[in-house]
């Protein structure tokens, strides 16, 4: 069985350019450039990322070859609308699966900004 963190198209271009390999052109069109820049970053921190549920999001693992995920992480553009209902889903979704959530804000020059979030119900 393949390692998952080695799946993630954010892996292969990563390694492409660290081994300076040619790089497809479609590989280098169709790449979410926010969570390119988000994966590299923690890649870079020493931590283990592997693809989340969809083009937006990511998971962090506790170490490589461990099957616990330890956080969800929503990348965003800071430029992007993003409609709260959407977010609070996605925060549930982190708490059901008993992750830490993470909002991961790209801005233009791709500098990151992350936010720790979670759900939290105030008594009356």
């Amino acid at each position: 069985m393949s390692d998952p963190v080695e799946n993630i198209k954010e892996e292969q271009v990563f390694q492409s350019i660290i081994n300076k390999k040619g790089l497809n052109k479609d590989d280098i069109l169709n790449l979410n450039w926010d969570r390119f820049v988000v994966y590299v970053d923690l890649r870079q921190k020493g931590k283990v990322v592997q693809s989340g549920y969809n083009d937006f999001t990511l998971i962090l693992k506790e170490h490589k070859g461990e099957s616990k995920n330890r956080s969800l992480i929503l990348v965003v553009s800071e430029s992007s609308k993003l409609k709260l209902d959407n977010l609070l889903e996605i925060i549930s979704r982190s708490k059901s699966l008993n992750l830490d959530f993470f909002l991961a804000i790209v801005d233009k020059y791709g500098d990151i900004t992350y936010y720790n979030m979670s759900e939290t119900r105030l008594s009356k």
